[in-house]
């Protein structure tokens, strides 16, 4: 008996896709970020910042796009109810995760990238690193 192929398989499939990526790679970022700030080697945090400030921007963002729209489209095509405590939950967190990654990650990150260019390691970049780390 041969599988079938949905269009709600393809849209769940691609919708659970993105959330691996997306969450598993912050959560990966954040221990190897954790990890350079306990080395307290300033160079190594400001390479790694850089670094993720590139794939927050070419690979987080495209995934958490993703995780939406096809959660979006799954949830239109398998009739799911909008009002549901766990798609209220997922819409809730995509936005909270937004609002903190364009108004405080992504610009921070620009700023250590340019902190770190024009000075070098320093007990100051570190500190911002930490933070970052930390939110």
């Amino acid at each position: 008996m041969a599988a079938t192929i949905t269009t709600y398989g393809v849209y769940a499939f691609v919708h659970a896709l993105g959330a691996i990526v997306w969450i598993g790679g912050g959560i990966t970022i954040n221990v190897l970020m954790t990890l350079a700030s306990r080395a307290k080697d300033p160079a190594v945090l400001g390479a790694l910042t850089r670094h993720a400030g590139w794939i927050g921007n070419r690979v987080f963002a495209p995934a958490s796009l993703l995780l939406l729209l096809f959660g979006i489209l799954a949830t239109e095509k398998g009739n799911w109810d909008y009002g549901a405590w766990w798609v209220r939950l997922g819409f809730a967190g995509w936005v909270a995760a937004f609002v903190v990654a364009f108004g405080f990650l992504g610009p921070e990150s620009a700023r250590i990238g340019r902190l770190a260019a024009a000075e070098g390691p320093s007990p100051a970049l570190a500190a911002r690193v930490r933070r970052l780390t930390l939110v």
